[in-house]
């Protein structure tokens, strides 16, 4: 009930949306839900960890097992060298 809402108001023209919510209470699969719900091709799923990077890339691909992913990753780390980014793909 609550993911077909937040559809309705996504495809209200110039909205936007942020979902914030505790550790371990579906935000992943909520996003999948809604991203299906929405037709998206694109979806942007910002993490602070390349753990938690991965974690969701295996859920996404767990909740959508016939749909086309293209899991990227970029890590904007510091290093030595300077500001760097680093992209990489997860692969089954």
């Amino acid at each position: 009930m609550a993911v077909e809402r937040a559809v309705r108001q996504l495809r209200t023209a110039g909205s936007r949306g942020l979902l914030v919510a505790a550790t371990g209470t579906g935000k992943t699969l909520i996003s999948v839900r809604g991203a299906d719900g929405l037709g998206a091709r694109l979806v942007l799923f910002v993490v602070p960890t390349l753990d938690l990077a991965a974690q969701t890339a295996l859920a996404w691909r767990r909740e959508r097992p016939r749909g086309a992913h293209g899991d990227r990753v970029l890590d904007g780390r510091l290093g030595p060298g300077g500001p760097g980014c680093r992209a990489g793909r997860f692969h089954k």
